[in-house]
């Protein structure tokens, strides 16, 4: 019998899938294998023993000991409810930041449109493989450890676990897939991106600035004062965690504790449902996303322009690159966003000590893509560019001139919303522009070997390409903890403590930074010559 005959297409979409992901994880392995080498690969398990005790065993650990302190309470509505949240904030929450900070594809559809795949293969290809991206996969190890744990205090709920399990491991992927397809759909017009973005963020900031303003009285806010909102809210969310996914999930635990098996499995009835609504609605995104052949509409009729040096000259092809470009634009909503984020409530009640370098360290994990792979946007024109009679010391230079306009812009923008919306006193969004400069030059020098070591090619007219290599990842993670947590605990330590060394303090690391810049410039450039071929040979 052929397969493809109605008794065996079941098997044969099975075979496509297994095919199609099997290429894609052998087509990974040997990129990883030609790409790093020996030495590249020993720092980037380095990286990941360093990453794993600080970021990731924690976080694991975290979600591990809900899920077991929740087993023994599983029965109390307040129980189910909390734990209902943390599904969310890991599901959901954990998918939009996947999402906004440039999740990519995991497979390159457009190398199997000459073959007879159907799009539901293609597109349940790409969800399993987007489970072992770096995010995903980290906040499926999360949900798993919770299930575990709540499984030790509760092992005759196991059935209903796997099943909960698989819904929010499921919700991470289309909530990462969604928000990036609605992503790459506003960038169509970048006008309504921006109208809409404005939109909603003055309408949240009213709904959400009110709790964090003093008392009717004129006073400030005082501890009991908090407390008291902090019930509030919580009493709030409580309310809404009735209707959320996660809660009807792990309301089957608790009934299935209590020997209620049909009911148990029938609140999994409106989990599933959602999580197939979700399916159906990511993989038309993706279709039209992918006939579309992109976002970002190419520009026409370009004037012809002019420069003084090869340096400027070099900044100003970068700068309208990036213009050129979605992953670009897309970059300059980055502020707009990062203002909804920090105007939630408790970020609020924390004090802009905690929320501007916050805001900061978002906007350039935004630009890791760009920063850490400085040619990869330059496409087929990496080869003009290495045919010019100007030396790699002057694309470096012409380079970080044109990103540090672009960051500038990034920079400026989310002050004026700092001040706007969170009340910044004007120091304080000096201090930031200083900030977010030492943010950019810690990852532009960082990103001057990362473009020679692990270079790739990056789409002009996507905000998503295939995914990154894993130790690009892990270093853009490892720079954005580091350097968040080190400037921003500064910058936190000095506005709490010494407000009027804030300004000299950070003006003095962005110094500091600048003169590292700069010497450590030569060394990056006998690198980057050692490593020409490779990068042409990647990008070109």
């Amino acid at each position: 019998m052929a397969l493809n005959s109605p008794g065996r297409k079941p098997l044969a979409a099975f075979l496509v899938l297994r095919a199609v992901i099997a290429s894609h994880v052998q087509t990974a392995t040997n990129r990883v294998r030609r790409e790093m080498g020996r030495r590249g690969l020993i720092a980037m398990v380095a990286l990941v023993i360093v990453l794993m005790a600080t970021m990731v065993l924690p976080l694991v650990a975290w979600a591990a000991t809900i899920g077991y302190l929740a087993g023994e309470y599983i029965t109390e509505i307040d129980m189910q409810r909390m734990l209902g949240l943390f599904l969310l904030f890991v599901s959901f929450g954990g998918g939009i930041l996947s999402g906004t900070t440039g999740g990519g594809r995991q497979i390159a559809w457009e190398s199997y449109r000459a073959f007879p795949i159907r799009h539901a293969i293609l597109f349940a290809a790409e969800l399993l493989a987007s489970l072992f991206d770096l995010v995903p996969l980290l906040l499926s190890t999360m949900i798993l450890a919770n299930m575990i744990a709540l499984g030790i205090g509760q092992p005759r709920a196991a059935p209903v676990l796997v099943l909960l399990a698989v819904e929010s491991a499921g919700f991470v992927l289309i909530t990462q897939t969604l928000v990036a397809s609605l992503a790459a759909a506003l960038l169509r017009r970048l006008r309504v991106a921006f109208g809409m973005l404005i939109l909603v963020g003055a309408v949240a900031t009213q709904l959400l600035v009110s709790l964090g303003r003093p008392t009717s009285s004129g006073t400030p806010l005082t501890a009991e004062g908090i407390g008291a909102r902090v019930t509030q809210l919580r009493a709030a969310l409580e309310s809404a965690a009735e209707w959320l996914p996660g809660t009807q999930g792990v309301r089957s635990v608790a009934l299935m504790a209590e020997g209620r098996y049909a009911d148990a499995f029938a609140c999994h009835a409106y989990p599933l449902g959602l999580l197939l609504l979700g399916v159906f609605v990511a993989s038309r995104f993706m279709a039209r996303e992918v006939a579309s052949g992109g976002i970002a509409p190419a520009s026409q009729g370009a004037r012809l322009w002019s420069f003084g040096s090869p340096v400027w000259g070099v900044a100003r092809l970068t700068w309208l690159t990036l213009m050129d470009s979605a992953i670009g634009r897309f970059g300059l909503i980055a502020p707009l966003l990062t203002i909804a984020l920090i105007r939630l409530p408790l970020l609020h009640w924390l004090g802009s000590a905690l929320s501007t370098p916050g805001a900061y360290a978002y906007v350039m994990l935004s630009t890791s893509a760009i920063q850490l792979n400085q040619f990869g946007l330059d496409g087929h024109g990496i080869k003009s560019l290495f045919l010019l009679p100007v030396s790699t010391e002057t694309l470096f230079r012409g380079k970080s001139l044109g990103m540090g306009a672009y960051c500038a812009v990034q920079a400026v923008l989310l002050a004026a919303l700092l001040g706007l919306v969170q009340e910044a006193p004007p120091d304080e969004l000096l201090a930031g522009l200083f900030l977010g400069g030492s943010f950019f030059l810690a990852q532009n020098m960082a990103g001057r070997w990362t473009s020679a070591w692990l270079p790739r090619r990056l789409p002009r007219r996507d905000t998503r390409g295939t995914s990154a290599p894993i130790g690009l990842v892990l270093v853009s993670l490892a720079l954005t903890i580091v350097t968040g947590g080190s400037l921003g605990g500064l910058y936190a330590v000095c506005q709490r403590t010494a407000s009027s060394w804030l300004v000299p303090v950070m003006g003095v690391v962005f110094a500091a930074l600048l003169a590292a810049h700069r010497l450590t410039l030569a060394s990056a450039v006998r690198y980057f010559d050692a490593q020409r071929e490779r990068v042409l040979q990647a990008i070109g």
